[in-house]
């Protein structure tokens, strides 16, 4: 009997200190107003799990969330939106905060305090749900060094030969792509179906020095699909059999921070729906951008990506 389409996602989860698009902001000494300073539930794997949550999948995410006010609150807001949080312990210390500059040009900057995600290990993971999940997601790589290498690999592997379709979005390494942390990363694409990121992070953790040879890198580790975000080229998904590309949609950038995460739960989604790779994509764009130019309730929704991109 086929699974029931469930997605368990791994990884970070943070609150968002979010500004409002800046314009003329500048580094140096000095004040810088804002009319608005958003309070958002943050974080690469929950910010997925929200936007997977809101085009209808059954979404948990296992992750350490701390049980002071801050944890409490994103417990809360995450599951008024759909998502189980599944927490085996609360972590100790403060629950992890990330401020972000976002500005007109759809660019951000992020300062990020780790907190309770330092403490996300494999002793958190719930087995018994990856068990059941359709589709498992790892991502909030570089924040959950507990789960770095072999336990990150185990539970890929693990999700695979249960059934589930993998996927891993590693992100921009902090460190800067040193030899020993791309061999971290590696360990993971063995066992992944899906790779997303973008065409910085692909030509990083290769070591290329072009996106063709970073894409033929990771697929010849054993990588099913790379899936690129490629900002306003669209998006490309390379596989040992064919490349397919979508272009962008034109939009005014609004809410860059988190854009990347919906794109993966516009494209996990797509795939729950059996379409194909070309569909997946501009469905994937679709969600990115519905995100990116709103501000209040940004997260897509089936009937209102249709409506406002056709698709």
């Amino acid at each position: 009997m086929k699974k029931a389409y469930g997605v368990v996602a791994v990884g970070d989860i943070c609150l968002d200190m979010k500004t409002e698009p800046l314009s003329g902001f500048s580094l140096g000494d000095r004040q810088f107003r804002v009319k608005d300073l958003a309070l958002t539930v943050g974080g690469n794997s929950a910010n997925f799990c929200l936007g997977t949550a809101s085009l209808g999948l059954e979404t948990s995410l296992i992750c350490s969330l701390g049980a002071d006010p801050v944890g409490e609150m994103l417990k809360k807001r995450m599951a008024e939106a759909g998502v189980r949080c599944v927490i085996k312990k609360p972590g100790t210390g403060t629950t992890a905060i990330t401020y972000g500059l976002t500005h007109t040009d759809g660019t951000r900057q992020l300062i990020s305090f780790n907190g309770t995600n330092l403490q996300l290990s494999e002793g958190h993971i719930d087995y018994s749900l990856v068990k059941k999940a359709s589709a498992l997601h790892r991502s909030g790589f570089w924040w959950t060094p507990k789960l770095y290498g072999k336990p990150t690999a185990k539970l890929l592997r693990f999700a695979k030969d249960c059934g589930a379709e993998t996927s891993l979005d590693i992100a921009t390494d902090p460190e800067g792509w040193l030899p020993e942390r791309r061999e971290i990363a590696y360990q993971a694409l063995e066992h992944t179906d899906i790779f997303f990121a973008n065409d910085t992070e692909l030509i990083g953790v290769s070591g290329r020095k072009n996106l063709n040879d970073a894409v033929n890198e990771i697929l010849g580790l054993g990588t099913g699909m790379v899936a690129a975000h490629l900002g306003p080229k669209g998006s490309a998904v390379f596989t040992k059999k064919e490349n397919v590309n979508a272009p962008a949609f034109e939009i005014k950038p609004r809410n860059p921070i988190g854009s990347g995460d919906i794109f993966n739960a516009g494209f996990t989604f797509a795939r729950s729906r059996n379409w194909d790779l070309k569909r997946c994509l501009r469905f994937a764009n679709a969600c990115a951008a519905y995100y990116m130019e709103r501000v209040a309730k940004p997260l897509p929704v089936p009937s209102a990506v249709r409506k406002r991109f056709g698709v």
